[in-house]
């Protein structure tokens, strides 16, 4: 929302001279121009002129002084356009204090800055010629393109760091890996077939050529950092007739490595610049008719931008129809958003058009046409921003050098309160862009109005040079370079409706002569009158104004009357205070204000991404608060504070006296009952004292009780409590006055107080005042109920059902279906929904959330019904019954015969758990024989035997070294049998027992325990099987195929499942009972191994069901096959 204003401009003219080219020396303040020439031997003969002082500079402003500073001689080049300067460069290297020119012919020369007269230096001289050159932002490299086309790397001191060919078919380091996505390879060619595809693609860079304007000369431009640097050269010229050279953009590090290429751009042409934040490379392509141009309209002609990749990316179009001249290339110092080109037509001046972005969009902020000379169009040889002075432009014409100052300004309109309207004018060309920020907020590049701007045929230059408000009216002033300048009545609507915004129209048109000429003057401060105060003086009254704000000190005073000056310092007219503080809100960083619209209390924000925002500050709402209060608007005040979330106590500490006598005037305009509750409830909490507080309170009570007593219960109750400290028991007695007098309006009273105050409170102040008919109407509506209490803690106990029957009885429903619904009391749950008239929608939700936790907890047949019943869900419904395994329910309800969702979730199911059923009882065989094969073979390892001779023998513990565990223990304890435990390991050894870990000795209890649980498990299945298989013969043969294979899994598991059972608890015979003499070993063994196998034995052997689960029908069918 920023505009580019001229701050100032001067013209320093060398006669007889021809300037091509200038260099800024920082250190001096001054500025060298070069002023080229051919004698008549056909020699370059330049002159340095050294101007001083060009512009404002701080200490003030000087007349210029130029004077002729060297001569240098150098051959002259003809192998360029006569229109092209024979200096290719010019600067001045800062830490070295030389004056470095570079010209075409090949000659590079010094001249040092030390010392005046200073003769040039050759440093040396390339045969070949140089074509361009440039140094690096920080003057430390100087890169050439020579007449051979090598590229060339030099130091200050002109060492070569490197050397290259400049053109070259290699795409550089940063070269991107292609894959042929989206080549022609990839394509479908139809009938063509894949020939097509494989045929090499005819190349359409042939067609590709440059602008006709294009001088033929390479270009250098350096990024802002210096890491790296592009140049811009034609290729060569080629052998084929045919074709045409056309630009590339090559892309240098700052060690002269190529890094990438540009993609080809038809119509490029020689402009080129980096912009100094390094994102993007500018060049300007053209678009026409003409041999290798880019396909678009005649005459058009783009500002394009590449990457450092070398990728297009994005572009704008020039507003007039000219050519880019070869100085647009001085415009790579442009700052930061600003970027220059310089048009010129074959019978027009020169024009540099200053541009600016944001918001993705770009706009014609300036122009600058060149001035005539003698009667021949203007040209401008030179183009460059000043190395430091921010938006100062340094240009040059054959005859002198023109500087020009800009600055960055918001014309926004300054109008007063109430007709002001936040307008905000926006320059874009020919167009300015007006928005008022009071009614609107549209954010750029739109706006509320675009005025298009009328301009008579004089006028050199289209876009307007300053443009300014007026302070009284709505009226806008546009003044053009020349003089031409327009008045416009805007004619802003400031109030909401369906009218206009703007309707402007011109009320003045006319050019402003000049007709005083005064050399300027300088003025180290300007003084602002602000505000005055009138001192009582020895015979005289004087007027003194205080200049600046009220904290700044000096000794300078203007008396405007007659009378004896009396000079005091200003600083004795000041109270000696401290200021109030400001606010401080923070914002993004960044950020800038647009305009502030004093009526709408608001100010207008741009971020750096260039959206805006409006907020409200709190000084800017305090002061019209403020005014507001003075002004006696109390309704307008108190809206203004509701609105902003301001204390509402300020329309009291503004002014407590006045507002004591104009309490009646106040009540009048807010004489809503909430709006004057929510005023006393910010008085109680304010900050004045507690006296001064009661005082108000009462003073409004009275006055409302005087008004209309039934009316403003509410807020005589409020003023009552709000006191300090409150009166509950004067308001207690006002509600047992309403009791007697309004016995309507009672009991809406008492629930309002004891919204105010704790219940508890009003309720022991009700027993202290002796009135228990008091005390029965604040226990009544203070919600004193001990069922809700109770229900509450049996909710909280988890007796969702007895907590559910307590808040019914307490008059809960809501509370009561949540328990019930906690606890899956569905049917309950329901019948009261009904009851209490619950939505469809509702009912709806409920009935998934309840059939979800019932499916859940396996009550499949209880979900299917609250889906099918509540939730009207026939689908889930049915899912609910197949998950539940009730196929019959589950067919009945389903209304298509050829649905087989039920199939298709429980067959898979059924098939899944029988794999599973046959991995475990596989492994688990298996372990057991390998168990019970070690029991034979090694008995002693097995069961820990050790000899009872051992024990007669003194020297022997008796305390055994055997452990719980065999040899095959993963991890073996060296813990004795009878040592100590504490009852926590013993718990811990009990939980042990029975876990089935591999190696211990209960392992083998373990797995016929698991094998026992197997067989219950798979009672389920042929239950599941029972259910289903009949189900599946009722539909497709795929379904009767699926049901005969289910049929034979099960059928083959259970023989499967029956020989395992039949190998683990064989049919011996009875076991004889022996008499084996008590010392034999194998007595011993026998009787150890019977004690530890009296655990298994008793673990009897599982039977399978023996009732027919199979479908005969299958088997039939199978037994014809």
């Amino acid at each position: 929302m920023r505009n580019l204003s001229l701050s100032c401009s001067y013209v320093v003219t060398l006669p007889q001279c021809n300037i091509t080219a200038t260099a800024v020396d920082i250190d001096e303040a001054c500025t060298w121009a070069a002023s080229e020439r051919l004698n008549a031997d056909g020699d370059l003969e330049v002159e340095f002129w050294k101007i001083r002082q060009i512009g404002i500079e701080r200490e003030g402003l000087d007349a210029s002084q130029s004077e002729l500073g060297a001569m240098f001689t150098s051959t002259a080049s003809h192998a360029c356009p006569d229109d092209v300067s024979q200096i290719v460069s010019m600067g001045v290297v800062m830490d070295e204090r030389l004056l470095v020119i570079v010209t075409r012919s090949g000659d590079i020369a010094t001249m040092s800055l030390e010392g005046d007269d200073q003769p040039f230096d050759l440093v040396g001289s390339i045969e070949d010629g140089i074509l361009s050159a440039a140094w690096s932002p920080d003057y430390m490299q100087l890169a050439l393109i020579t007449g051979a086309g090598k590229l060339v790397l030099m130091t200050p001191t002109f060492d070569v760091l490197s050397e290259g060919p400049l053109h070259t078919e290699d795409f550089g380091e940063d070269a991107p890996i292609n894959v042929g996505w989206g080549s022609k390879q990839t394509q479908f060619h139809g009938s063509l077939g894949k020939a097509a595809a494989q045929a090499p693609a005819q190349s359409s860079l042939s067609s590709i050529g440059s602008s006709p304007d294009d001088d033929t000369l390479p270009r250098i431009s350096w990024r802002g950092d210096g890491a790296f640097f592009v140049v811009s050269a034609l290729t060569p010229t080629p052998s084929s007739p045919d074709a045409l050279r056309r630009r590339v953009l090559r892309i240098y590090s700052r060690e002269g490595a190529l890094q990438s290429t540009s993609e080809p751009v038809a119509g490029l042409e020689h402009v080129l610049a980096w912009r100094p934040s390094g994102n993007l490379i500018i060049g300007t392509q053209r678009f026409g008719s003409f041999k290798g141009a880019g396909q678009g309209r005649g005459g058009r002609h783009d500002v394009v931008f590449f990457e450092r990749n070398g990728l297009r990316h994005g572009e704008f179009g020039l507003r007039e129809t000219a050519r880019a001249s070869p100085d647009g290339s001085h415009g790579q110092r442009s700052f930061r958003y600003k970027y220059l080109m310089a048009d010129s037509g074959a019978h027009v001046a020169d024009q540099v058009q200053l541009w600016s972005t944001r918001n993705y969009h770009w706009y014609l902020k300036q122009e600058i046409p060149a001035p005539p000379d003698s009667g021949k169009p203007g040209r401008f040889t030179s183009i460059n921003w000043h190395p430091e002075v921010d938006l100062r432009l340094i240009l040059t014409i054959p005859t002198g050098v023109i500087v020009r100052t800009f600055k960055w300004e918001t014309y926004a309109s300054r109008t007063p309160p109430p007709i002001d309207s936040g307008s905000v004018v926006v320059a874009d060309g020919t167009s300015v862009l007006l928005t008022p920020f009071r009614t609107q907020n549209v954010p750029p590049p739109m706006s509320s109005y675009k005025l298009s701007l009328p301009q008579p045929a004089s006028v050199r230059q289209s876009t307007p040079i300053h443009m300014s408000f007026s302070d009284s009216a709505d009226i806008l002033a546009i003044l053009w370079e020349s003089g031409y300048a327009q008045l416009w009545d805007l004619k802003t609507r400031l109030g909401p409706g369906r009218g206009k915004v703007m309707d402007p129209q011109a009320i003045w048109t006319g050019t402003i002569e000049q007709t005083t000429d005064m050399a300027p003057q300088s003025f180290r401060e300007i003084a602002v009158f602000t505000s005055s105060k009138a001192i009582q003086t020895e015979g005289a009254l004087a007027r003194i104004s205080v200049i600046g704000n009220e904290r700044s000190s000096s000794d300078f005073l203007r008396v405007f009357e007659v009378g004896p000056a009396h000079f005091l310092p200003i600083h004795s007219l000041l109270e000696d205070k401290e200021l109030p503080e400001g606010e401080v809100r923070n914002v993004e960083r960044g950020s800038r204000i647009v305009t502030a619209v004093p009526s709408n209390m608001s100010l207008v924000l741009q971020m750096p991404r260039g959206n805006l925002e409006t907020i409200n500050p709190r000084p800017m709402v305090l002061s019209v608060v403020r005014q507001d209060i003075d002004a006696g608007n109390w309704l307008k005040a108190f809206v203004t504070c509701r609105k902003h979330r301001i204390d509402l106590s300020i329309l009291v500490d503004h002014n407590p006296v006045a507002f004591r006598e104009r309490l009646p005037a106040f009540l009048d305009q807010v004489s809503d009952v909430e709006y004057i509750n929510l005023f006393l409830t910010s008085l109680g909490n304010g900050t004045q004292p507690a006296e001064v507080i009661s005082e108000l309170c009462d003073a409004i009570r009275v006055e409302l009780e005087r008004r209309d007593l039934v009316k403003y219960v509410n807020s005589i109750l409020t003023a009552y409590l709000v006191k300090r400290p409150a009166d509950h028991e004067a308001g207690l007695k006002f509600l047992l006055q309403l009791r007697d007098s309004e016995p309507s309006v009672v009991e809406d009273a008492v629930k309002y107080i004891i919204f105010l105050v704790d219940a508890n409170t009003l309720f022991d102040v009700a027993l202290g005042m002796y009135d228990f008919s008091l005390v029965l109407m604040i226990a009544q509506h203070a919600q004193k109920a001990i069922l809700a209490l109770y229900g509450e803690w049996l909710y909280e106990r988890r007796d969702f059902r007895q907590a559910a029957m307590v808040f019914i009885e307490a008059k809960k429903p809501e509370k009561a279906m949540i328990a019930y619904e906690k606890g899956l009391q569905w049917r309950e749950l329901f019948d009261l929904a009904v009851q209490e008239k619950t939505s469809e929608e509702d009912l709806v939700e409920m009935g998934r959330r309840v059939a979800e936790d019932l499916s859940s907890k396996k009550r499949y047949a209880e979900a299917s019904v609250v889906l099918l019943d509540y939730s009207k869900d026939v689908r889930e419904a049915i899912i609910a019954l197949v998950q539940g395994n009730h196929f019959s329910e589950a067919r009945r309800l389903a209304s298509d015969p050829s649905s087989s969702i039920a199939v298709m979730l429980a067959e898979p199911h059924i098939t899944e758990d029988i794999c599973e059923m046959h991995e475990q009882l596989q492994k688990q065989l298996q372990r057991v024989r390998e168990l019970r094969t070690r029991k034979v073979e090694e008995p002693e390892a097995f069961y820990g035997m050790e000899d009872a001779g051992l024990h007669n023998v003194d020297v022997m513990t008796d305390v055994s070294q055997f452990t719980a565990f065999t040899r095959y223990t993963a991890a073996p304890s060296t813990a004795s049998r009878t040592s100590k435990r504490s009852s926590r390991s013993k718990r811990r050894m009990e939980r042990k027992v029975g876990s089935g870990r591999k190696g211990t000795v209960d392992e083998e209890e373990y797995l016929l325990k698991s094998l026992t649980k197997l067989v219950g498990k798979f009672a389920g299945i042929q239950d599941d099987a029972a259910n289903l298989i009949p189900h599946l013969l009722q539909f497709t043969a795929n379904h009767r195929a699926e049901a005969q294979s289910l049929q034979d899994e099960v059928g083959a598991f259970e023989a499967e499942l029956k020989a395992a059972l039949d190998e683990i608890w064989p049919k011996g015979p009875d076991e004889i009972e022996g008499e084996e003499s008590q010392d034999s070993w194998a007595a011993r063994m026998e009787k150890k191994e019977k004690e530890r196998e009296t655990a298994i034995k008793q673990l009897t052997k599982p039977a399978l069901r023996t009732d027919d689960w199979s479908a005969k029908l299958l088997s039939v069918g199978r037994t014809n096959r």
